[in-house]
């Protein structure tokens, strides 16, 4: 086992601490000052990010099962889910305006990028997302196994959310 903790250390430490403050340092860097309603999910997890390297570390040294489930429930949901979710709120809609709407510009009126994923939805989901991902990080510690349900259940919320956004956007024409 302390081989294990010893070869991962470093590679640990610069995912989930030199990695956050490199990506928040770029993204408030970054020349366009408009606020894109992805921002938050890249800062929820970057954020969450040293709390995975805390869990592991906790993980690492426990028996427990708790740190173990906090640890792997941060970095899916937490740290990576939020990044992920936070991209798809970007890239889908830009590549259904690519790809169905730029060759139309000059010709006749077409949707920007916030009316094909209204910002609305784009924060919904966010609440969503980041209230499955606290609850559930206090699940195991907790013990309470309704906290565990209510986390599922926002997550599936979340879900459903992201899954009708992109139906959405990918339909319209």
């Amino acid at each position: 086992r302390e081989v294990v903790l010893a070869v991962a250390a470093p590679g640990a430490a610069a995912l989930w601490a030199l990695h956050p403050l490199t990506a928040v340092h770029s993204i408030r860097r970054r020349r366009r000052r408009r606020v894109d309603p992805s921002l938050p999910y890249w800062y929820a997890g970057m954020a969450i990010a040293p709390l995975v390297l805390a869990a592991a570390v906790v993980a690492a040294f426990s028996d427990a099962l708790a740190p173990a489930l906090a640890f792997g429930w941060l970095a899916i949901w937490g740290w990576a889910g939020l990044v992920m979710h936070g991209m798809l709120t970007r890239i889908v809609p830009f590549l259904v305006w690519f790809h169905r709407f730029s060759p139309r510009v000059g010709l006749e009126r077409v949707p920007t990028m916030r009316d094909l994923w209204p910002t609305r939805r784009v924060r919904t989901s966010f609440a969503l997302h980041l209230g499955a991902v606290v609850i559930g990080a206090l699940a195991p510690w907790t013990g309470v196994e309704v906290l565990a349900r209510v986390a599922g259940g926002l997550l599936a919320a979340a879900a459903l959310v992201l899954g009708a956004s992109m139906v959405a956007t990918l339909r319209r024409r």
